[in-house]
């Protein structure tokens, strides 16, 4: 019955490169296409086994924390608190909802500038604990987490857009395809949130206009088929989904294709883009001084202990707010302030800052991340977390909220041709009991150029 009440809510319940099972366990990569699709692109640049599958374990799960009731029960009231705090910022992590090519366009600059961002964080920033040097294997594990979720989002723009409708298309990636000067004026993503034409497709009960299907749920067990259904969209996230999703498209000339072979070519394409996208931050990061950061991602420990301790390891890169690498790849995303945050959500509402909040536009704004503690001054806080702008420049000062206490504060940028992020001593202003001076620390800068293979 939870399954049958989430369904009726009207969301799709795996809104990614999902599973044909969709409460088997994990790993299973005959099952869940993120974690198939990611090993596969580590296996291509050379990951050990083992970081692969901690990059399969974010790339996955990213679905787990927003739908999988299992998953969430499994980890009690304070993971499912967690799953409330990181809902809106995971939920733009799809390419969904994006109405034309200038858009998408937007959306691959954020999802790399949020990626760099994240890589630069967790190589120099203090990652929430002040006047502490974080570990190797911290920082290691939030490197492995934000390249986990930049091939979810990756992986997602293959079943998600109109990208393989033009054979022409198929197999070049949208870096490649745009600099050959081919034509992208019909590329959008569905809707989901939003209210395009073209719209992704949902999960729910039958009767609410929903075409008949059964959705698998373990081995031979899955929902009526009588009482569940699928809305019309053209998401490809499953062979199961793919026979309303490929009805949905409106295919070039000589390009249909009938379900099973729409599946194959969406996942072909994200296979592709997943393998160049790996590529590119090794790049990324030789540029950046971080070779060595890249080589712990790629071969270092951390997936050892079988699938128990990487779920549990992987769970705190999710539900410490010290941690969460996800926030630096929502920043600026369309929407995402519009929707708000849950008001039982853990961080501090409110942190005053010397610059004008909102004043930043376009790809090159500035947004804060603030580590705090709520209501510390009254006795033990809560660890928390949010990410604060755009800022047309980042603010030199930040006030308290006036029960908590603000530990870390970092500056990030993931523009259009380069990203940046900085980090901050903080100090007492004069005469100002609850406002803090940023006083900059360290500053790291890379190059953005679009990826190619």
């Amino acid at each position: 019955m939870r399954i049958l009440r989430a369904l009726a809510a009207g969301r799709a319940l795996v809104p990614g490169f999902g599973s044909e099972a969709f409460l088997a366990p994990w790993p299973d990569r005959r099952v869940w296409h993120h974690e198939d699709l990611t090993r596969e692109a580590a296996a291509a640049q050379g990951f050990d086994d083992g970081a692969a599958t901690v990059l399969a374990f974010h790339a996955t799960y990213v679905d787990h924390y927003l739908l999988n009731p299992l998953w969430l029960a499994s980890g009690g009231p304070a993971r499912v608190r967690a799953a409330r705090a990181v809902r809106a910022d995971l939920e733009t992590l799809h390419f969904d909802d994006l109405d034309g090519p200038e858009a998408v366009q937007r959306a691959w600059r954020r999802y790399l500038g949020g990626t760099v961002c994240a890589l630069l964080w967790a190589a120099h920033g203090d990652l929430g604990v002040p006047g502490q040097g974080p570990t190797a294997e911290r920082r290691t594990a939030l490197a492995r987490q934000a390249v986990g979720l930049g091939l979810h989002a990756v992986q997602d723009f293959a079943s998600h857009s109109t990208w393989i409708d033009d054979p022409a298309r198929r197999g070049r990636t949208w870096w490649e395809w745009r600099d050959a000067g081919g034509d992208t004026t019909d590329v959008v993503t569905g809707g989901v949130d939003g209210p395009g034409a073209v719209r992704h497709g949902d999960l729910g009960l039958r009767w609410r206009g929903r075409q008949g299907v059964a959705i698998p749920l373990r081995g031979h067990v899955s929902t009526p088929r009588r009482l569940t259904g699928a809305g019309a969209g053209i998401n490809l996230d499953t062979r199961w989904q793919a026979r309303v999703g490929a009805r949905g498209r409106t295919w070039r000339p000589d390009g249909a294709l009938e379900p099973d072979e729409a599946f194959d070519a969406a996942r072909a394409q994200a296979l592709r883009t997943s393998v160049t996208w790996l590529a590119e931050l090794a790049a990324v990061c030789e540029r950046a001084g971080l070779a060595d950061l890249w080589e712990r991602v790629r071969t270092g420990t951390g997936g050892g202990g079988g699938a128990r301790a990487v779920r549990a390891a992987g769970a705190r890169e999710f539900e410490d707010p010290r941690r969460r690498a996800h926030q630096l790849l929502a920043a600026g995303a369309p929407g995402r302030r519009a929707r708000g945050e849950d008001p039982r959500a853990e961080s501090p509402r409110t942190f005053p800052t010397s610059g004008d909040e909102g004043s930043g536009r376009g790809e090159d704004s500035w947004f804060l991340r603030i580590d705090a503690d709520a209501d510390a001054r009254r006795g033990p806080g809560r660890v928390t977390s949010r990410v604060v702008g755009p800022y047309e420049h980042p603010p030199t000062s930040l006030g308290e909220p006036r029960s908590g206490v603000v530990r870390t504060v970092t500056a990030f940028r993931g523009g259009a041709s380069d990203a940046e992020v900085r980090g901050y001593r903080l100090e007492r202003a004069d005469g100002a009991a609850t406002r803090l001076r940023l006083t900059e620390t360290w500053r790291a800068v890379v190059d953005l150029p679009d990826p190619r293979a």
